[in-house]
């Protein structure tokens, strides 16, 4: 089925329309963004792939161009094609073939070419040097047109050029040698399609379309397609030169059927309206130089602006949208880690709130500790001091049984007084008295030794099992504070009676003294002074046994005191403990205000950084309808 060539309509978006889109995306909205990511970026390095995926996509609409190859057999005419799209004398023509290397023609800030040569090197080279180097000598053309080209070290020729009419829109023109006899016919077809935008096959009208064209015309729509032999190729022009040497109207309607029925036929090598052109890019050439009108400028600026409008709406186009969506991704994903900023800034108040939560609750379990400990203990030391308390009763009534008056009589053989038995009397009473005092809290002193065993035992029980528990709360992380350390520093083991002649264990000197004023004693002046010491011993623990059970009670004082200042050290230790993790609540309450402070900043922040990226959403969406309102417009 053949598909007439309908009268082209072009417009929509033009070369212009399209710089000036992708200017404002590139320059603006990307501008934009990145000043917002940057800003990002400084709080969170998640934003950083959004910096960089920024970067790419300017680069890509600044470096955008499009790619339009020139292929044909020789001496199509491919070098006056290029000259009358870019309006100026450029390339070599001709009456025979002449391309001897691949030509990129492409916009540049100045007049500049620059030879690249297979072995990696490249030279910049003068407009005589580039005449020479692109083109075939006459003989090689004539005879040896393809060892010649095996021969060129030459890769491909870059002409920068300020005032290049096409090439001004971002068009980059590739000229290459004629395909037909190239000994590298492959590698020349596959470089020169390598990110092509559309190919311009050029045939003559006088030898329209040669076995050999055909074939060529089937390995680029093949390549063009993805690899696919039934697939036409949607970016393949088929362009019929030198129109202008066909005499009549019957020939040049038979090169249009002929060429239609080839393209669109049985087997259609393109795809899309508006993919064939007939033109004589001499006769244009012409007339753009001299600056007049023909039939042949009118069907070449169809032909161009076919180019245009395929190039800009259905390559360029294809680019803007991508760069529309990608934007908008991009946008999303700032949405997106924002929003995980702000989950982060949550999770850390979070965070700051349950270690406050855990400092108190941990406050409260030490003071149950505390307060169980304390119950613990008092009914520990109730287990221990009541069998203690008999023992030492027991051991206390034994020992003024059936020691202590023995004890103190052999002590008072060594009592000495100067005093004279007969005329101071009193005198060596008060001395003896003395003596019975220092040798009765001796001999109390000594029964607390011998006692001692069993009352450290006892203590040491105590000490083990507060020990014990320590430990375990030790264990459980309630305090970081080692608790039995502190405990064994600050109580020191030893127990002592607390025995001396101000302890108020009685005074029994006026008793005694008032005893020995009622009579006279008679006898040698030892014997006197035995009867004295037996009566002081026998006066002084009758006093004694009156009030011996208030000593032992105040002697027992002593290990009740031991005992309650376990409870007392425990709970001083404990308080410290607790003001400890006071100190840490206090500080961290400081801490939880102070990032409380910083994440409302941040969140304040964080709204207005999801403002502006609407604002560029917003700035996106009025291009994109700017866009469909001039593409519905046309």
């Amino acid at each position: 089925m053949i598909l007439p060539q309908s009268k082209p309509q072009y417009s929509i978006l033009s070369f212009s329309d399209f710089q000036k889109y992708k200017e404002k995306l590139s320059d603006d909205i990307c501008s934009q963004l990145d000043e917002i990511f940057k800003d990002c970026s400084q709080r969170d390095q998640d934003f950083n792939p959004l910096l960089s995926e920024i970067v790419q996509l300017r680069q890509k609409l600044q470096s955008q161009q499009f790619r339009l190859s020139i292929v044909g057999e020789f001496s199509r005419g491919k070098s006056t094609l290029i000259n009358a799209l870019v309006g100026e004398q450029i390339q070599p023509v001709r009456a025979i073939a002449c391309s001897g290397a691949i030509t990129v023609l492409k916009h540049g800030s100045k007049k500049r070419i620059v030879c690249h040569y297979k072995n990696g090197q490249k030279k910049e080279v003068s407009f005589e040097e580039y005449l020479s180097l692109a083109t075939l000598s006459k003989e090689a053309a004539r005879k040896h047109r393809s060892d010649e080209l095996a021969r060129s070290q030459i890769e491909e020729i870059i002409f920068e050029h300020p005032n290049l009419e096409f090439c001004q829109n971002g068009v980059e023109i590739v000229d290459s040698p004629g395909l037909n006899e190239h000994p590298e016919r492959a590698t020349i077809t596959q470089k020169l399609l390598k990110n092509t935008d559309a190919v311009i096959f050029l045939t003559f009208a006088s030898a329209l379309l040669s076995e050999t064209e055909r074939e060529l015309i089937d390995e680029l729509k093949e390549q063009l397609s993805g690899g696919s032999k039934q697939e036409p190729a949607r970016n393949l022009f088929i362009v019929v030169n030198k129109m202008d040497d066909l005499d009549s109207d019957e020939d040049r309607q038979d090169v249009k059927d002929s060429v239609e029925e080839f393209a669109y036929g049985e087997y259609p090598v393109l795809a899309g309206q508006n993919r064939i052109h007939f033109i004589s890019a001499k006769a244009a050439l012409e007339a753009k130089c001299n600056n007049n009108r023909n039939d042949y400028i009118d069907s070449f600026e169809e032909f161009t602006k076919s180019l245009e409008y395929f190039l800009i709406n259905e390559r360029g186009n294809t680019e803007l949208n991508y760069s529309f969506v990608k934007l908008g991704e991009i946008i999303q994903n700032g949405w997106f880690f924002l929003d995980e900023y702000e989950v982060k800034l949550n999770q850390n108040t979070k965070n700051t709130e349950t270690k406050q939560q855990a400092l108190i609750e941990q406050i409260g379990e030490l003071s149950g500790q505390s307060v169980r400990l304390e119950i613990l203990i008092k009914r520990w030391i109730k287990e221990l001091e009541i069998p203690l308390r008999k023992q030492l009763k027991s051991s206390w009534n034994k020992w003024i049984r059936l020691s202590l008056f023995d004890d103190l009589k052999e002590k008072s053989k060594k009592w000495e007084s100067d005093g004279d038995v007969v005329w101071k009397q009193e005198e060596v009473v008060e001395d003896y008295t003395d003596k019975f005092k220092d040798d009765l809290i001796n001999a109390i002193i000594e029964w607390g030794q011998q006692n001692k065993n069993s009352i450290d035992f006892n203590i040491k029980s105590l000490d083990d099992r507060i020990l014990n528990e320590l430990k375990s709360l030790g264990s459980s992380k309630l305090s970081s504070v080692n608790l039995e350390k502190v405990f064994l520093q600050q109580l020191p083991y030893e127990f002592k009676f607390k025995v001396d002649k101000k302890a108020g264990y009685g005074d029994f000197l006026p008793w005694i003294g008032t005893l020995f004023f009622v009579g006279l004693l008679f006898g040698s002046d030892d014997s006197i002074r035995n009867q004295i010491r037996e009566e002081v011993i026998k006066k002084g623990l009758e006093q004694f046994y009156k009030i011996q059970s208030t000593i032992f009670q105040k002697l027992y004082e002593t290990v009740t005191i031991t005992f309650e200042t376990r409870i007392e050290r425990v709970k001083e230790i404990m308080t410290q403990v607790m003001n400890g993790v006071q100190a840490d609540l206090d500080n961290q309450d400081k801490e939880y205000k102070k990032i409380l402070r910083f994440c409302e900043a941040e969140k304040a922040w964080i709204y207005q950084k999801r403002q502006e990226l609407e604002q560029v959403q917003n700035n996106i969406d009025v291009i994109i309808q700017n866009k469909k309102t001039i593409e519905h417009e046309h």
